[in-house]
């Protein structure tokens, strides 16, 4: 009796094992289909838009500010491109459908300057003196150049979508991902030795930052569903630069790198 109990018990470990092993397995299959997906909508979304710009409007805004701004990007089915200029003036240029609407505004607000910028069923080219820069996007294409003055912190919120960011870090900034069915690719270049953040919040999504120079990677908080985290650390010696992370995640793949 004794072998028999030890034998069970043995298979039901094996069997545990076995279905824990091939959950991780298709949770890593879908994660990886889903952030192709988010890839190809973000291809589509910036190929279709150039293909309708002969029956678009031409669209052409300016408005005058007093130093950085914190810019607030709201896409919806649009290609939008976001590239940090010198101070003074913040401009989007392109093209929108026939029903479709860009707008811009800029308000003071507790003591910073915050441009506001809805593009909708549109293509178009935004060039803003960036102090931070936030992202709210669907079934849209964004990228961002934002390499020179470093930001505060780049936020995304995204649902079908694709993101690509180069950015520049302020010491103590970071990187904020709350994602949907989307593609998010940031590549940061900390100015400075000093503590930095990341914090992903991800369905069924893929994530990537990758962080330049010597640095190691905290996490913090960690809550993870049929879901691939994969972490370079820094190994050896003490890293210059020190990053935070906190990621909840559910069928997504988190890179980083």
């Amino acid at each position: 009796m004794g072998r028999r109990t030890r034998g069970r018990a043995s298979v039901g470990a094996r069997s545990l094992s076995s279905m824990y092993e091939l959950g991780e397995i298709i949770g890593e299959i879908v994660a990886e289909a889903t952030l192709a997906i988010g890839e190809a909508i973000a291809e589509a979304v910036g190929a279709v838009t150039g293909l309708l710009q002969g029956g678009m409007v031409r669209v052409e805004e300016e408005e005058s500010v007093d130093g950085p701004v914190v810019l607030v990007v709201n896409a919806d089915s649009s290609d939008v491109k976001v590239h940090d200029s010198p101070l003074g003036m913040i401009k989007v240029a392109g093209y929108r459908s026939p029903g479709g609407e860009v707008r811009v505004k800029v308000e003071e607000r507790e003591g910073k300057n915050i441009a506001w910028v809805v593009a909708e069923a549109a293509s178009v080219r935004i060039e803003a003196p960036l102090k931070a820069v936030g992202v709210i996007a669907d079934s849209s294409s964004v990228r961002i150049e934002a390499g020179g003055r470093p930001l505060e912190y780049l936020s995304v919120k995204t649902d079908s979508s694709g993101i690509k960011a180069g950015v520049a870090l302020a010491r103590g900034g970071g990187i904020y991902a709350k994602l949907d069915s989307s593609a998010v690719k940031v590549y940061a270049t900390p100015i400075e030795d000093g503590e930095y953040w990341v914090d992903v919040d991800s369905d069924s999504s893929g994530f990537t930052a990758e962080i330049s120079g010597d640095k190691t990677y905290e996490i913090e908080e960690e809550m993870l569903n049929s879901t691939r985290l994969v972490v370079e650390r820094t190994a050896g010696r003490e890293a210059r630069v020190k990053v935070k992370v906190k990621v909840k995640a559910d069928a997504s793949v988190i890179r980083l790198l």
